[in-house]
């Protein structure tokens, strides 16, 4: 009898010490996950500082000026669907041409669109402009901020000396293939073609054998809207990620198969974005 009573607590003894491994076991990752996460947001504002898009002086940047020198290409994302990121786009322009005398803006559209719109830069011409952004309709990017921001641009570009015009530089895909084809027809010369491969495309697109451009100008500028648009974020601070000592230095970014460490890495931090809440709520 003592020796049932004896077995039945070694395995009761034995359940609860299995018990206590599994969920030792189930518990670990998500320990780690929030002591990482503890970590990672109290490093997070060892190097950083606040963003006023009006200060001229660019003050707020100043994490980015020592990168400055040693880079020739500064790239910049975002989520869209913040009229804050516009509006940090034409902050952080001014600051790169002022602080870093970058005169290319690599473009997040294709080829033919850059080329339209230095067409734009150079002749002020708002046709060019309205038919860009008319075939944008349905988009993240069919808004007045947007429509706007290019507008600024090409005030900002005015103001600026000869050795120092801004060009854009189309990096993505053709999206718009009215705007692309618009853009192939304007390269057409008016004079007799002698190739007859050439001569034979350009027959082919006017007697309509191609995809033929719709659109245009038919629309006012002021109804151009977006309902993915929110205007309620709050700019906050900029925060730099590669500091030495940091967790963050070392990112999961892989090239050609290789782990790249040799970069430098920033964000910009929004407070209440309509836009973020949307996507990641």
């Amino acid at each position: 009898m003592k020796c049932k009573v004896k077995r039945t607590k070694r395995y009761k003894l034995m359940i609860g010490i299995l018990l206590v491994f599994i969920i030792g076991i189930l518990l670990v990752p998500k320990v780690h996950f929030n002591y990482i996460g503890y970590k990672s947001k109290k490093e997070l504002f060892k190097s950083s500082s606040i963003i006023d898009i009006n200060d001229l002086e660019f003050k707020g940047l100043s994490l980015i000026d020592s990168d400055l020198d040693e880079n020739e290409i500064f790239f910049a994302g975002e989520n869209h669907g913040s009229i804050k990121s516009i509006e940090m786009n034409m902050y952080l322009l001014k600051y790169f041409v002022e602080k870093g005398n970058i005169k290319y803006i690599l473009y997040e559209d294709g080829y033919c669109t850059g080329e339209f719109l230095n067409n734009y830069l150079e002749t002020g011409d708002e046709d060019i402009l309205s038919f860009i952004q008319d075939d944008l309709r349905g988009t993240s990017s069919y808004t007045m901020e947007h429509y706007n921001l290019l507008k600024n641009i090409y005030a900002y570009n005015l103001s600026l000396p000869e050795d120092k015009k801004l060009k854009f530089v189309g990096v993505d895909i053709e999206q718009q293939p009215n705007v692309a084809i618009r853009y192939i027809k304007s390269l057409i010369p008016d004079k007799k073609i002698e190739d007859e491969n050439v001569k034979e495309f350009v027959d082919d697109y006017f007697n309509g054998k191609v995809y033929n451009p719709t659109g245009g100008n038919s629309y006012p500028a002021s109804n151009i809207i977006s309902p993915s648009f929110y205007s309620e974020d709050e700019l906050t601070r900029l925060v730099k990620l590669n500091y030495e000592g940091s967790i963050f230095n070392k990112k999961n970014i892989w090239l050609d198969d290789v782990p790249q460490t040799d970069y430098f890495q920033y964000i910009i931090m929004f407070n209440n974005s309509e836009a973020a809440n949307k996507y990641y709520r």
